[in-house]
């Protein structure tokens, strides 16, 4: 990477998208690496089984969606 690139490092927006298998809702997160965002996605009460589902589905479509 030169210097000139470089300037532009404060002005990239970084997003991570996730999507319900089940509802085919979207839910984003910005400027945050990608093991915060699977952090702050898990907290908000998304769950991945064999599929990804978001808080809701998951209520419904898991057992035990907390684990």
């Amino acid at each position: 990477m030169d210097d000139k690139s470089v300037q532009l490092y404060e002005s990239i927006l970084s997003t991570h998208d996730i999507t319900c298998g089940n509802c085919g809702i979207i839910d984003s997160v910005h400027n945050i690496d990608e093991y915060e965002a699977c952090e702050f996605f898990y907290t908000e009460g998304w769950r991945a089984r064999n599929n990804t589902y978001c808080p809701r589905c998951a209520k419904k479509k898991l057992k035990n969606p907390n684990k």
